[in-house]
């Protein structure tokens, strides 16, 4: 239980490392795979559900102290505007996290379902492709150390 546990909170934070975490728990690939899924999907409706006030306190903490236009900011930027919410959703697992990604698409007044949709294609996608590619390197690795 604790490891389904651990690897969900990976999930929540960094989508990315959940995989990771679910190899060294020793989880199959399905187990972690639908684990990292409802992990980013937590954080994911968590921030769309209380998008209102985050977007307050995210606009009165963060852009008032800083440059609006950092160099950071300028490429979230770029992307939104070339490729919408499907290139920040498709950016968040492997390049943001799952709260900065969904911050980003808050922020620019997307729909919550939209939110919804857009990340969890992402999640999938990313999970299904990143999850077979960390499963199979663990077992490559196994097999060149003589684990297996």
């Amino acid at each position: 239980m604790k490891e389904y546990l651990a690897v969900y909170i990976v999930a929540m934070l960094k989508f990315m490392f959940a995989f990771p975490a679910g190899v060294g728990s020793n989880l199959n690939f399905i187990q972690t795979l639908c684990i990292s899924i409802a992990g980013m999907m937590s954080t994911v409706l968590i921030i769309t559900l209380f998008k209102s006030s985050i977007k307050r306190l995210i606009y009165k903490l963060y852009f008032n102290k800083k440059k609006k236009f950092s160099k950071t900011n300028r490429r979230i930027v770029n992307i939104y505007q070339k490729f919408g919410l499907a290139g920040i959703a498709l950016a968040t697992p492997p390049l943001l996290t799952p709260i900065g990604g969904t911050l980003i698409a808050v922020t620019r007044g997307e729909s919550a379902s939209k939110i919804l949709l857009y990340m969890l294609a992402s999640s999938i996608i990313w999970g299904l492709t990143w999850g077979a590619f960390v499963f199979f390197l663990k077992d490559t690795i196994y097999h060149l150390l003589g684990w297996q």
